[in-house]
């Protein structure tokens, strides 16, 4: 399984070298093996995975409370900043396992966001967790969905919603929505703002997507 596989990564004995060779990715398992400051500032890392941050800290052999702190600077680095950043940030917000926080100091510095156009250059101090998003085709999502033609689909994780935006888009109607059931998700907001809808009845042919939707906007249409 994935967690008996992070159990033999940490058991790896890394090397400072060996993590600040890591350019790509910093994955939270190999700092926990660590005993000194990690400088990783002018690299570049594009994603920050803390996913598994907490279960790491439980499986710890000994007591958090007599484990010196690890020190990580990560300034200065091309941060993607979508759904696979969340547990970072909510890390920066203290809203993980307090020993999380304990036993790690990873600190962003004046870093920004590289990436998407909408967060670029916001400071990762500053990013929110309901504005990261990654497209329904992102590798992250386990199960293929399409999304409605002339339409943008995106996964929020943060609140484990799919965000579906026809603004504006004039999509063909009726609409088959993707089923959130298959991606893991609780409920579909909806974004048909900005169209020529006449008629709320016709808008979607799975009748059955109506229950997963838990906002719709319909502004600036014909209804």
């Amino acid at each position: 399984t994935e967690y008996s596989k992070l159990k033999q990564d940490k058991q790896k004995n890394y090397t400072e070298k060996d993590i600040a060779n890591n350019l790509n990715k910093l994955i939270v398992e190999t700092l926990f093996t660590q005993n000194f400051p990690i400088d990783l500032v002018h690299n570049r890392i594009s994603e920050i995975h803390f996913q598994y941050a907490t279960f790491i800290v439980d499986n710890q052999p000994n007591s958090t409370k007599n484990m010196k702190q690890i020190q990580v600077l990560i300034n200065d680095n091309p941060i993607i900043c979508d759904c696979l950043l969340l547990e970072f940030i909510l890390y920066l917000e203290n809203k993980l396992d307090p020993r999380v926080n304990q036993l790690l100091k990873v600190d962003p510095g004046d870093n920004t966001c590289a990436s998407p156009n909408n967060l670029k250059n916001v400071s990762l101090r500053n990013v929110q967790p309901h504005q990261l998003l990654c497209p329904l085709d992102h590798p992250q999502s386990q199960e293929k969905a399409i999304c409605p033609k002339n339409c943008t689909c995106n996964m929020r994780f943060y609140d484990r919603s799919l965000i579906i935006d026809c603004s504006t888009s004039h999509p063909s109607l009726p609409m088959l929505l993707p089923s959130i059931q298959n991606l893991t998700l609780n409920n579909t907001e909806l974004y048909l703002n900005n169209n020529k809808i006449l008629d709320i009845s016709n808008v979607i042919s799975n009748k059955e997507a109506l229950n997963q939707i838990k906002k719709m906007y319909l502004n600036n249409n014909s209804i």
